[in-house]
């Protein structure tokens, strides 16, 4: 039996042990009326101002 350590993209896990342990990372998406973005798409200073 194996095993996959999966976790959402809030987790900011550096880049090199994702790599290193093949963890799988899900995008957070953020939603402002009808538009929707992936988490690293928009700034902090976007997000504030919506």
């Amino acid at each position: 039996m194996s095993v996959k350590v999966i976790t959402d993209s809030t987790s900011y896990i550096p880049k090199n042990m994702v790599e290193e342990l093949s963890i799988g990372i899900i995008p957070l998406r953020v939603s402002f009326d009808e538009e929707t973005f992936v988490e690293n798409e928009i700034t902090n200073d976007f997000f504030i101002k919506n």
